[in-house]
């Protein structure tokens, strides 16, 4: 039994005109390319950084799983925190940094990273150097990544 794909042509049929059956080559070729396609779509993009959710940026690119849901919130929760550390470090007059963050679990399942993170509230530890306009620009800098709301937010000058 022949299995055959066919296709409609005005005159230059791969088979001689009309109605063809394609090669077992031009078959493969049109096989390997829809593989192909199918697998550039699941691809992510390399700027995987910059998400459309409030959680873009550093927190885009973990991908932490570690077994157990718990082992993922205390792996998500533990490299949050040091790349928000060392982002906040960068900022003049805030060094050094110290960073605790709150999340919301009720959305992970046991399969961890099947259900988002939500960052709920961070506490910011920031250097005795820090002025009004450190403590501002940290606000902002939180608010921006994670979306978090401003009284969720408590910077205190070390």
């Amino acid at each position: 039994m022949t299995l055959g794909v066919y296709i409609m042509s005005d005159s230059n049929n791969l088979a001689g005109g009309g109605i063809g059956k394609l090669s077992k080559k031009n078959m493969l070729i049109i096989g390997v390319c829809g593989v192909a396609l199918i697998g550039i779509s699941v691809i992510p993009a390399k700027d995987s950084k910059v998400a459309d959710n409030k959680e873009a940026g550093i927190l885009s690119s973990y991908s932490g799983y570690a077994g157990s849901s718990d082992n993922y919130v205390q792996n998500y929760i533990e490299y949050t925190q040091g790349e928000l550390e060392e982002v906040l470090s960068k900022i003049p007059g805030a060094s050094p940094v110290s960073v605790m963050i709150s999340v919301d679990t009720s959305n992970v399942s046991e399969f961890a990273g099947k259900g988002q993170l939500k960052v709920e509230g961070v506490l910011v530890v920031t250097g005795s150097k820090a002025d009004a306009s450190t403590i501002m620009n940290i606000n902002e800098a939180v608010k921006a990544l994670f979306g978090v709301e401003a009284h969720k937010i408590k910077v205190i000058k070390g």
